[in-house]
């Protein structure tokens, strides 16, 4: 008996204890939408979802725009949309579409956000403290004061996604307003997003740590930051914008804004790499503005054909560094190129093609500190003599030149020096400005066009015979050139961006007699263009063809052309040039020419 009631005591004690365990949470099954007609049903399916844990969304509607009449339900669970690549939902510029709570994340997929709106207030598509994801979706046409299509303070992620059309008094696509914020950008566009003339930040205005990856900024403006404002509040706040093109980005406003009309960088350590930024105007820094708090490293990298006042391509008031960069076609009143009144490293650096009224391709002034290891600045223009390559002025400024060409500047001359550099050790210069010494100055420097010689960016290629091959120093330069090419290829290092490493020498191509045709004879003159690192040439002359006996040869020339001695009038040649150096040679393709 006494065993029984044990035992009964014991189920009961289970029984109660079973009672008190927590009961699981039921989460929502995925919801489908039904009927598109209206947005009804999308927020019944929402609201079930945020009440019952979240889940995943989809339409069965076909292809359809949905207006909402105010803004969806609060995202506080992790709910998935998908939109199948049919729906859209538009806010027809009287509401905002979400708003996702601090304990919430969204994901979006595969569908189109439009006409959100939020005047006075934060987030035109979007209001997010949550976590918030876009994967192959648009935000376009919407409008806040703050983030025109997406206010957030949390973790931010989009991928091949499309922001267009957005606008906002600042952040005219995205708004990141929290220095523990991450905003992470693949394989997406942004495309014609605005801030006002008065505002920054025509597409991304962020606090907190950002990365872009194969993305393209395009038509974006605002008053200063005609793409990107990275502000940052913090020093170890950093950005990183790898793989990407910035064009036709603008910064609008009136002076003293209309700064950085692709970027500017505020506080926030921004690093650019493999990376092209063209064609963007501002006011100050056509492409990028570097404020005196701010940090900008850029690595092989191209910025061309940006325009503004000061500082065409970069203007820096901070602290910048480019490696392996190419600087082309750009313009400005004062620095074509750069414009630098901070501290300025440049390392394996081009150049090229720019024009300023001081200072073609760098103007370096105030307390500027500009320090140029193996640059190459060529084809630069300056009005008057105002230093169509380097111009440097003012009683702080410092200019360190080390394994520096400056040359063939059309107008200003190579070289506008105020007050004389700090250091010019083992520099070139094609004319007598820049006084870089005896043997140093009013040397022609046989550069090659701005072209693809191999690496990232464009480069000038020094030809055989330059006085920069191996006419520069070891010290303090850097171990590879701008295209990755190992330093040093020869005896020494050379001077400029770029070390000549010849092989075996280029394929030679005959221009003329042209293929087939009749030849001036008896005697006829053969030319042919030069080949890279040819030390000499050897030509060939056969009868008829290719196959025919050998009529003539010359080896041992150092010219890429050679007359032959007499031929017989009406007979057909064959000829061949072979260029020969220390390494190897390469043979030409046979030709046919008739003497007349």
């Amino acid at each position: 008996m006494k065993r029984t009631i044990h035992f009964l005591w014991i189920i009961a004690i289970l029984a109660a204890l079973a009672s008190l365990a927590p009961v699981p949470i039921a989460l929502a099954a995925d919801q489908v939408v039904n009927n598109c007609s209206n947005d009804s049903e999308l927020r019944t399916d929402l609201t079930t979802m945020q009440n019952g844990g979240g889940g995943m969304l989809t339409f069965n509607c076909g292809t359809v725009t949905i207006t909402l009449g105010s803004q969806l339900p609060e995202i506080k669970t992790n709910t998935t949309i998908d939109g199948g690549g049919k729906i859209t939902l538009s806010g027809l510029s009287a509401v905002r579409l979400f708003n996702v709570s601090i304990v919430g994340s969204l994901r979006l997929n595969n569908i189109v956000l439009e006409r959100g709106y939020n005047g006075g207030g934060d987030g035109g598509a979007i209001y997010s403290t949550g976590n918030l994801t876009l994967t192959d979706t648009t935000i376009q046409n919407s409008y806040a004061a703050r983030g025109g299509a997406i206010y957030t303070t949390r973790q931010l992620d989009i991928t091949n996604s499309t922001l267009a059309h957005n606008i906002a008094q600042n952040g005219g696509a995205i708004y990141v307003d929290a220095l523990n914020a991450e905003l992470t950008i693949n394989d997406s566009k942004f495309d014609d997003n605005s801030a006002a003339s008065t505002g920054s930040a025509g597409a991304i205005y962020i606090l907190g740590a950002l990365s872009i990856t194969d993305s393209e900024f395009v038509n974006n403006n605002a008053g200063s930051g005609g793409a990107i404002l990275a502000a940052g509040l913090a020093a170890t706040t950093t950005a990183s914008i790898m793989s990407s093109t910035f064009h036709d980005n603008k910064a609008t406003g009136a002076f003293p804004i209309g700064n950085g009309g692709a970027v500017l960088v505020d506080n926030l350590a921004t690093t650019i790499s493999d990376s092209i930024l063209r064609d963007n105007v501002g006011q100050s820094g056509g492409a990028i503005y570097v404020l005196p708090q701010g940090s900008l490293s850029v690595m092989n990298s191209t910025v061309k054909d940006n325009q503004s006042t000061n500082g065409g391509g970069i203007y820096n008031r901070g602290g910048a560094v480019l490696s392996n960069v190419t600087v082309s076609g750009n313009s400005a009143f004062h620095g074509g190129g750069i414009n630098n009144f901070g501290t300025l490293t440049l390392s394996n650096v081009t150049l090229s093609g720019n024009s300023g009224t001081y200072g073609g391709g760098l103007k370096n002034e105030g307390a500027g500190s500009a320090a140029l290891t193996n640059v190459t600045l060529s084809n630069n223009s300056g009005a008057g003599d105002s230093g169509g390559g380097i111009f440097h002025s003012g009683a702080n400024a410092q200019l360190y030149l080390r394994n520096v060409i400056a040359a063939n500047s059309p107008t200003g001359g190579n070289c506008d020096f105020n007050k004389a550099p700090n250091t010019v050790s083992f520099s070139l210069s094609s004319d007598a400005t820049c006084n870089f010494g005896a043997g140093r100055d009013n040397v022609a420097m046989l550069l090659g066009p701005l072209a693809n010689n191999g690496g990232v960016t464009q480069t000038h290629l020094p030809q055989l015979g330059s006085p920069a091959i191996d006419n520069g120093t070891a010290a303090n330069a850097p171990a590879t050139d701008q295209r990755g090419i190992a330093r040093p290829q020869s005896v020494a290092f050379d001077v400029g961006a770029v070390e000549v490493a010849c092989a075996k020498p280029a394929k030679p191509t005959l221009v003329s007699p042209e293929n087939g045709k009749k030849a001036q004879g008896p005697a006829v003159a053969l030319d042919w263009a030069d080949s890279f690192c040819a030390e000499s040439y050897k030509v060939k002359i056969k009868l008829g063809s290719s196959a025919g006996s050998i009529a003539q040869k010359k080896g041992g020339l150092t010219a890429s052309e050679f007359t032959t001695k007499p031929l017989t009038k009406g007979q057909t040649y064959a000829w061949q040039v072979t260029a020969v150096n220390a390494v190897g040679k390469t043979k030409s393709e046979w030709r046919t020419f008739i003497v007349k």
